[in-house]
C-alpha cells in the first residue's frame, strides 16, 4: 500500500499515518487506483502539459521524416505557384506549377516537363505562352487553341548547349512565365494573363535518380555514353594492338564487319586493354538500382582518367568503346550489379556478355562470369536489358 499524497510505500499494515508527510489514511483512499487517481488529480495540468509537449514533438518528427523522404525520393511533383490567374473579362482561368527538381539526363523531347499550365475557358480563346529557366535553357513559345473546358499543357523548354556546360554541378535558377491571349482582331494588342517567375532547380547532368513513381530511369545512363570523346578513341585505339595476340589476322578492330568469333576478339582487346594499359581499379559500392535514391555517375572520359570506377561506370566504358567500333552495346543492371555485352548481330537478340569488374581475370574467364550472370539474372527475372542502339532510335543521344 502506498500513501495516497506522496506515494510512499506504507508496507503491508500500515499505520493511519503516513511517516513521510504525514497525511491521514483512510480505507476509501488505500489500493493503486484510489492513489493514481489523487495524483492525476493533484498534478492534472502538467501531466496535460507535458502530453501536449509529446504529441507536437511526435509530429514534428514525422513531418520532418516526410519531408526529408520527399527530397531525396527524386519525385518530380509539382510546386504550385499561385493562386490561378483571370483575364479582365473573368472568363478565362490560369493556374500553373513548376516541377522540381529538374533532371538533365532525362529531360528529352518526350518527357521535357518544367511547368505545368491548368487553363479554365468559357470560349474558344487562342493563347501564347512563354517560359524560360535563366541561363540553362532557351526561350519556349508556343499558341494553343483553348476550347469553352478546363485542360492541362506541359512547357518545356529546351536546354542549350552552354546550359548544359553550366551543369557539371546542381544550379538554381529562375523560371520566368507568361501568358497572354491572342485577340481575334490581328490589330489589338495581346492581354496578358500572367507574368510571374519561381524558382526551379536542376540537378547536374551527370545525376540519376533510379526510380520515380514506379517507373525506371536506368535507360537514361545511354545519355552519359558519348563514343566520339577522345579518350574513347585513345583506348579504341589501345585495344587494337591486341587484335593480333588474340588470334586476329591484323591489329584492327572491324566493328560489325566480322563474325561472332571476330566481334568476341575485340571486346576481350577492350578488356586487355582497361586491365593493361589503364590499369583500371573496379570500386565496389553497396547501391540498389531499383532504389529511389540519387545518384551521380562518372562519364566514360572520367572513370578512364581516374583509372577506377563502380560497376555501372565500368560498364558505360565498355559500351563506349563497342559503340565507337561501330557494335551494338548491351548494359545489364540488376538490382546491385551492372556489367555489359555486344549483340552478335542486329536484331538477332543473342548476346556475348563480359563481367566488367572481373579485371584482375583472363578475358576467357570475364566471358564466362558474364554469361553465368546472365542466365542467373533470366532465372530470377531481376534485370534490365539495355539496348543502347534501340535507345538511339528512341532519341536519347548523348549529352554534349
Amino acid at each position: 500500500m502506498h500513501c495516497s499524497n506522496c506515494g510512499k510505500d506504507l508496507g503491508v499494515n500500515p499505520s493511519r499515518f503516513c511517516p513521510g508527510c504525514g497525511h491521514k489514511q483512510t480505507m476509501t483512499q488505500s489500493g493503486f487506483l484510489p492513489v493514481l487517481f489523487n495524483f492525476i488529480k493533484k498534478h492534472f495540468f502538467k501531466l496535460a502539459f507535458l502530453l501536449i509537449n509529446i504529441i507536437a514533438v511526435l509530429v514534428f518528427f514525422v513531418w520532418l521524416g516526410r519531408l526529408i523522404a520527399g527530397s531525396m525520393d527524386g519525385s518530380f511533383n509539382p510546386q504550385h505557384i499561385q493562386d490561378p490567374d483571370r483575364d479582365q473579362t473573368g472568363k478565362i482561368s490560369v493556374d500553373w506549377e513548376v516541377y522540381d527538381p529538374i533532371m538533365p539526363i532525362s529531360y528529352v523531347e518526350d518527357n521535357r516537363k518544367m511547368v505545368k499550365l491548368k487553363i479554365d475557358s468559357q470560349d474558344y480563346i487562342k493563347i501564347r505562352t512563354k517560359a524560360q529557366a535563366q541561363g540553362i535553357t532557351e526561350v519556349e513559345e508556343r499558341v494553343f487553341t483553348v476550347k469553352p473546358q478546363s485542360k492541362i499543357y506541359y512547357l518545356g523548354p529546351k536546354i542549350h548547349p552552354k546550359g548544359f556546360e553550366s551543369l557539371d554541378k546542381p544550379l538554381s535558377t529562375n523560371l520566368v512565365v507568361s501568358v497572354t491571349l491572342i485577340p481575334e482582331d490581328p490589330d489589338r494588342p495581346e492581354q496578358e494573363i500572367i507574368s510571374g517567375r519561381a524558382q526551379v532547380n536542376f540537378l547536374s547532368k551527370n545525376e540519376i535518380i533510379w526510380q520515380q513513381g514506379g517507373n525506371s530511369n536506368v535507360k537514361y545512363i545511354a545519355r552519359l555514353i558519348n563514343k566520339d570523346k577522345p579518350e574513347i578513341n585513345d583506348l579504341v585505339a589501345k585495344a587494337s594492338s591486341y587484335i593480333k595476340g588474340l588470334g586476329g589476322e591484323t591489329n584492327s578492330m572491324l566493328g560489325p564487319l566480322g563474325d561472332e568469333a571476330e566481334k568476341t576478339r575485340q571486346l576481350k582487346a577492350i578488356f586487355l586493354a582497361l586491365a593493361k594499359d589503364y590499369n583500371i581499379n573496379y570500386v565496389y559500392a553497396p547501391f540498389s538500382y531499383h532504389s529511389l535514391k540519387l545518384q551521380q555517375l562518372k562519364p566514360p572520359e572520367e572513370v578512364l582518367r581516374s583509372k577506377s570506377g563502380l560497376c555501372i561506370e565500368l560498364a558505360l566504358v565498355y559500351a563506349a568503346a563497342l559503340e565507337n567500333v561501330g557494335l551494338n552495346p548491351i548494359i545489364v543492371v540488376t538490382s546491385n550489379h551492372a556489367w555489359v555485352g555486344l549483340e552478335t548481330e542486329p536484331l538477332s537478340q543473342e548476346y556475348v556478355f563480359i563481367e566488367t569488374t572481373a579485371l584482375e581475370e583472363t578475358p576467357e574467364q570475364a566471358i564466362r562470369i558474364g554469361r553465368e550472370n546472365w542466365r542467373e539474372a533470366k532465372k530470377i527475372g531481376d534485370y534490365e536489358l539495355i539496348n543502347i542502339g534501340d535507345l538511339r532510335v528512341e532519341g536519347l543521344t548523348p549529352i554534349k
